[in-house]
This record gives structure tokens, sequence and C-alpha cells, in this order.
């Protein structure tokens, strides 16, 4: 027979897991993978191979709000795999709870394939209760939130390649911070660098 000690820590626990449960589920996401359970590699690779084959593709592909169901699930695989990879701990994209109101996915092709994602944001705050806000002001606000390069596709340069276009399509944007190692050396290579939140807002 449990004591009332024993009681009240099972009460406890059950709070606790409950309470964990609802934190996440309010952040959207619930982790598919409890820690410890694989290995990163080994995550990763379970959850790429939810991937699927949508016949030969010709570019890249960006993904909004009205984009069909199978190409945000392309764009949220890989940011879920990106945050294995990197130990965060929430998905820094898109899961099934996101608005993609703001955001835009971009599924990455070469060679008729998907060999990767990439993800920006657009944080424009309207100021003064203000419903128009300028497009050029909407333009500089576009933060890149991720980029993810299937395994067997790296090193090839595909993100370097494509840096130009999204400064072109997005301005010049910011990007989350901190960076990767491989983040910085990848902006070393190109010479340039996404500017910072104090930049943009003026808190420098």
């Amino acid at each position: 027979m449990e004591t009332d000690v024993e009681l009240e820590q099972e009460q406890a626990i059950a709070a606790q897991i409950a309470h964990q449960k609802f934190v996440e589920q309010s952040l959207g996401f619930v982790t598919k993978f409890p820690r410890g359970c694989l290995t990163s590699d080994e995550t990763i690779k379970v959850i790429l191979s939810e991937s699927k084959n949508h016949g030969v593709l010709d570019k890249d592909i960006f993904v909004q709000e009205g984009s069909p169901q199978w190409q945000k699930d392309e764009v949220t695989l890989r940011a879920e795999a990106l945050r294995i990879s990197c130990h965060h701990t929430t998905v820094p994209f898109a899961h099934p709870y996101v608005d993609w109101d703001d955001r835009v996915g971009i599924l990455l092709v070469e060679n008729g394939g998907i060999i990767g994602a990439a993800g920006f944001s657009n944080v424009t705050f309207i100021k003064d209760d203000r419903e128009f806000v300028p497009w050029e002001e909407y333009l500089k606000n576009w933060q890149w939130l991720f980029a993810f390069i299937d395994p067997q596709h790296r090193r090839k340069g595909y993100i370097t390649k494509r840096i130009p276009e999204w400064r072109e399509r997005f301005g010049e944007f910011n990007s989350t911070r901190p960076w990767s190692e491989s983040v910085r050396a990848l902006f070393e290579k190109i010479r340039w660098y996404p500017v910072s939140e104090g930049e943009r807002f003026g808190t420098d």
C-alpha cells in the first residue's frame, strides 16, 4: 500500500509531465524522439526517411501559406532534422501549429530532387496600431531562420550559390544567433554577413 508521501510524489511527477506536455503543445510541438532514445544521426535518418519522391522538380520551390501540404511537410521534416542535429530545444521554423502567413520555406532542388530546405520569417512589427507597413520597411525585416542540407548532399556549395538570390528576394535579411561554425564559415567564404537585430533596430 502506498504511503501518503509516495502518493504525493507520484502526483507531483504526473503534474510535472502534464505541465511539460502542455508547454510543448502550446509551442506547437511535442517531441517525437525523446532525449536519449536514438543518436542524433539515427534520428536524422529516421526523419529524412519520411521524405517522399515527388517526381522530377526543375527548380527551388518557395513554400507559403497557400502551398500544397506536401511542400510544407518536406520543409518541416528538415527543420526538425536541424533541431536534432544542433540540439535545439524547439523546432526552429515550422510545425503543425505554426501560421505560415509570415513565413517562407524553400525546398532546395538539384538534379530534379529535393536536397534540403531553408526558411525565412518576416518580423515586421506594426507600430502605433498602423495596419499598413511601407514595402521598404517590410522588405528589410526578413530573418533567415534555418537551412538544412541532407547529409549526402553537403559540401557542394548549394547554400553559397543561393545567397545572392535570397538577398535579392528578402533584402538585407538578418539571421538568428548564435551561428554554428559551418554558418560562420559560409559567411566568411562569401564575405558577407547578415545585419544584426541591433543594427536593424538601432540598439547597437
